[in-house]
C-alpha cells in the first residue's frame, strides 16, 4: 500500500535522473517511501507523464522493460541518445550507470497566493525538521517596508532563521537574477549546516529562477538604467516602440519595462524540470476563504502602524521609488493627501490584494510540478516527505 503523494514523488525522482544515468523501479519505490511498490512504479512509468525521462528506468539487473511504450527497442534507442549502450537489452556497465539521488536535505518549496498561510506553515514544519527559511517575496527585500509587506515578526524569526529579508534600501535595484544568486548561496550554506532549506513565497519569477535554474540575460548597464529610470511610462513605451522591443506582461511596472529594454529581446533559458532533490507544494485555498483572509489581514495591517511606516518611507526615500509601488503605499499617499478616506483606502487595498493573489496564481499554475494541497493536507504531506528523506 503506497501513501498519498507517491505518484508525485516518483515524478520528482525520475525528473532528477540525468542524461547518461539510469535507475531502477525498486530504487524509486524505496526513495519514494514504499519499498515494496516497484510494480506500482512500473504502472506509473508506463502510463505517466510522457514528458519525463521514463526510458532511464530499468529493472534491478539493468534490463530494459518489455512494457515500455513501443517496446524495448524504442527504449534502447532513447538510451543510446543519452550515450547509454545496451547488450541484449541490458545496460552496459549497469552499476556505474546507476543513479542515486542527492543525499543532501531536500529543498522544500512552499508557494501560494498572498494570505494563503505559507509563512505559518513553513515556520511550523521548519521548527520540526531543523529548517531555515528563504523568503521569495520581491517586496520583503526592502529595509523598512515591514508592516505593508507582512514580514515575519521578530518572534517568528526567533523560532526559525529567515533569509531574503531587508536586502536593499528602498529605491535600490535588485533583480530576479540577484535573488537567484543570493538564494542559491543560502541553500548551499543551509545544507552545509545539515539543515533543511525552505524557499517560501508568492513571487513566481523568484521561485522559478531557483527551481528551474534560470539563465538570465546580460547584466544591466548602470548608465542606461539611470537614464531610463528618469523616463515616464509613456516615454518608456515610446522607447520600446522606436527600438522594436516587446513590452513585458506587466507593462505598468517601470522596473519590468526597463529590464525588457536591457534584455533587448533576449529571453532567459531555463530547465524544463525542477532541480534535483526538491519538493514543491502549493497552498490550495478556496476562493471565498482566501478573500476573507485578505480582508482580515487588511484590517490588521491598517491597525498595526502602516500609515506611520509609509509616511516615514515616503519622506525619506520619496513616494516614486520601487519599494513604494506595492499595493498599499500609493493608497496611503492618497490618504495623507486627503484625496481618499480611510474606508476608501481599506476597500481599495482589499481589491488590489485580491487582484495580486489572482496574478500570483496565474503564474504559479503554469508549473505542473507543484502539488496543490489544502493547508492542513500540505502540512501532513511535507512532514511525511521529510520524515522519509531525512535521517533521524
Amino acid at each position: 500500500m503506497v501513501g498519498g503523494g507517491f505518484r508525485q514523488r516518483i515524478y520528482g525522482l525520475i525528473a532528477q535522473v540525468p542524461k547518461g544515468k539510469v535507475t531502477t523501479y525498486g530504487d524509486l519505490a524505496v526513495w519514494a517511501g514504499s519499498a515494496n511498490a516497484s510494480r506500482v512504479v512500473g504502472g506509473i512509468a508506463h502510463y505517466g507523464d510522457d514528458k519525463l525521462p521514463w526510458h532511464r528506468l530499468v529493472n534491478r539487473f539493468g534490463g530494459l522493460a518489455s512494457g515500455f511504450p513501443g517496446g524495448r527497442e524504442v527504449q534502447r534507442q532513447l538510451l543510446l541518445g543519452d550515450d547509454v549502450t545496451c547488450t541484449d537489452f541490458i545496460v552496459d556497465n549497469f552499476e556505474e550507470r546507476r543513479w542515486r539521488p542527492d543525499t543532501h536535505p531536500p529543498l522544500v518549496v512552499i508557494v501560494g497566493p498572498t494570505a494563503s498561510g505559507k509563512t505559518s506553515l513553513a515556520i511550523d514544519i521548519a521548527k520540526r525538521f531543523n529548517g531555515e527559511i528563504i523568503c521569495a517575496d520581491s517586496r520583503s527585500i526592502y529595509r523598512g517596508a515591514d508592516i505593508a509587506t507582512v514580514k515575519p515578526t521578530a518572534d517568528e524569526r526567533g523560532m526559525v532563521p529567515h533569509w531574503g529579508l531587508d536586502l536593499v534600501e528602498p529605491g535600490e535595484y535588485f533583480s530576479a537574477a540577484d535573488f537567484k544568486e543570493y538564494a542559491n548561496k543560502k541553500v548551499d550554506e543551509i545544507r552545509s549546516r545539515g539543515h533543511v532549506p525552505f524557499l517560501v513565497g508568492g513571487t513566481g519569477l523568484y521561485i522559478d529562477s531557483i527551481v528551474f535554474d534560470y539563465k538570465f540575460g546580460p547584466s544591466s548597464d548602470n548608465k542606461l538604467r539611470q537614464k531610463l529610470q528618469q523616463f515616464s511610462l509613456d516615454e518608456l513605451y515610446s522607447y520600446c516602440d522606436e527600438n522594436e522591443i516587446e513590452l513585458p506582461n506587466n507593462s505598468k511596472n517601470k522596473r519590468y519595462i526597463i529590464r525588457a529594454i536591457e534584455m533587448n529581446g533576449h529571453k532567459p533559458d531555463r530547465d524544463n524540470v525542477p532541480l534535483d532533490n526538491c519538493i514543491i507544494v502549493g497552498i490550495a485555498t478556496k476562493r471565498q476563504v482566501l478573500r476573507d483572509r485578505i480582508e482580515k489581514r487588511a484590517t490588521q495591517i491598517f491597525n498595526s502602524g502602516v500609515i506611520d511606516e509609509a509616511r516615514w518611507l515616503g519622506d525619506k526615500f520619496g513616494w516614486e521609488n520601487e519599494a513604494m509601488t506595492s499595493n498599499i503605499y500609493p493608497l496611503i499617499h492618497l490618504l495623507l493627501l486627503n484625496k481618499i478616506t480611510m474606508d476608501d483606502a481599506k476597500k481599495r487595498f482589499v481589491t488590489l490584494d485580491w487582484r495580486l493573489a489572482k496574478r500570483q496564481l496565474t503564474w504559479l499554475r503554469r508549473n505542473r510540478f507543484i502539488q496543490w494541497l489544502p493547508l492542513n493536507d500540505a502540512k501532513t504531506f511535507l512532514c511525511g516527505e521529510l520524515a522519509n528523506r531525512i535521517e533521524p
